[in-house]
């Protein structure tokens, strides 16, 4: 008589192998999704604070600042924020982030013609993202 042979074959190690690949590609996908997401997340709060440190700006000395200092704006680290333009009637900012290549977020408050220096902001103080 015979005794049953024990252990796998290699159909179904192959077959665990490829369901493993499958569920890591899966699990990469949406962390790099979330990952996405938590960096357009701190660019736009970014933005927020930036627009808070104008507006106190326009109010204290009637102008929008081009550099608002370390003192008074202190941004997240990895985010780039370059302001555009800034005077009396208005500003515009862009800013990314290294986790997020290749995609920005802008607003501009004021003068219409300001909306050029923000893209892909269309709406006056409205933070957008490129997608």
């Amino acid at each position: 008589m015979r005794m049953g042979r024990r252990g796998f074959t290699l159909i179904e190690l192959l077959i665990v192998v490829v369901i493993i690949g499958i569920l890591a590609t899966i699990a990469v996908s949406k962390y790099n999704e979330a990952r996405a997401r938590s960096a357009q997340s701190t660019v736009r709060a970014s933005l927020r604070d930036l627009a808070i440190q104008q507006e106190i700006a326009h109010h204290t000395t009637g102008s929008y600042v081009g550099d608002p200092g370390p003192e008074e704006f202190v941004h997240t680290p990895g985010v780039s924020i370059s302001i555009t333009a800034a005077g009396s009637t208005g500003w515009a900012a862009t800013a990314t982030h290294a986790a997020w290549p290749g995609k920005q977020c802008a607003i501009w408050v004021g003068d219409e013609s300001l909306k050029s220096l923000a893209p892909p902001a269309t709406q006056e103080g409205v933070i957008e993202c490129s997608q």
